[in-house]
């Protein structure tokens, strides 16, 4: 690969995913192209990404985060953090972020969960962070808190510390595409997220009372449901492969079933094109291992096809 062919490249998934409507190209999945984009062309320019390269990055960004943070957050609370989650973390977010996962980690002392609410005026979408210790079945209660009050989830990043503290940070807007600016939306989410967190409400009974979202009335053409699932891609995780009709409240049914199934996510990656849904999810089971045994993957397929058939 050169950097001519991956220009090329460029070009032709743009006009692919331009070519299938109107909507379906925006700032979201521009600025996914342009990050994988020029991650690619840092391959290329520079040669693979070494191990040793690796750490190096990590003691330069701890020294950027720390500074950041000087007055604030004492150092030694700063390096226990890079200590709790794993390398591709600090790798894939930038300084600023880093820093502010930290604040909201830091805030949540006995608290049941924090939550902070920042908009992305640049790629208009509205980012979620949400820490809170963590609990199987966690992500699947927050999509459907999200679900139930009519957001939209763009993208996903589950993290969970070494010391059992979840930080998932989710991207959002609205179904007509535009960011979530209402706080009064947001503090009807912290409600849901508190009343759902202590078993108050369940998740089933929020989305039974939701009405029909704008997403949802939109005649979309059908999407075939599909469930593939790779123990050969990852060393360390079962990964599991979902294409469906989208639909608001798709992935809180994915997710709770993956809960179900005694599967715990590790990663996720959430796209839609046009009217399909495409999830990814790096999974493990309840040992914290990949998921090997025949009938169990198969009771995993069935399942999931299930879910996301459910509500076509």
């Amino acid at each position: 690969m050169d950097i001519n062919r991956l220009n090329l490249l460029y070009l032709l998934a743009f006009a692919d995913i331009r070519a299938v409507g109107p909507d379906v190209w925006n700032q979201w999945k521009a600025a996914l192209f342009q990050e994988l984009y020029f991650k690619a062309l840092t391959v290329i320019e520079r040669g693979t990404f070494e191990i040793e390269d690796a750490v190096k990055r990590i003691h330069v960004i701890i020294d950027n985060v720390s500074n950041m943070l000087a007055g604030e957050i004492d150092r030694g609370i700063v390096e226990n953090y890079f200590r709790l989650l794993p390398q591709r973390y600090f790798l894939s977010n930038s300084r600023e972020v880093i820093a502010e996962h930290i604040r909201v980690v830091e805030q949540l002392g006995s608290k049941l969960f924090t939550m902070d609410i920042r908009h992305n005026t640049e790629r208009n979408y509205t980012e979620v962070t949400i820490c809170t210790p963590d609990m199987h079945g966690l992500f699947s209660k927050i999509t459907g808190v999200m679900a139930a009050n009519n957001i939209n989830i763009l993208g996903a990043q589950i993290n969970t510390l070494k010391n059992g503290i979840a930080l998932d940070v989710l991207q959002v807007n609205t179904p007509s595409g535009d960011m979530i600016t209402d706080e009064m939306k947001w503090e009807r989410v912290r409600k849901a997220m508190t009343d759902v967190l202590t078993g108050t409400v369940y998740i089933e009974s929020l989305l039974a009372k939701k009405r029909k979202s704008i997403l949802d009335r939109k005649p979309k053409p059908p999407v075939p449901s599909s469930v593939e699932i790779d123990n050969e891609v990852s060393d360390e995780f079962t990964v599991i492969d979902i294409h469906a009709q989208d639909r608001v409240g798709l992935l809180y049914d994915i997710t709770s079933s993956l809960s179900k199934l005694g599967l715990y996510i590790y990663v996720s990656k959430i796209a839609t094109r046009g009217s399909e849904a495409a999830d990814i999810f790096y999974v493990k089971d309840i040992f914290g291992q990949k998921v090997y045994y025949s009938e169990k993957l198969k009771e995993i397929k069935e399942t999931l096809l299930k879910a996301v058939s459910s509500g076509e």
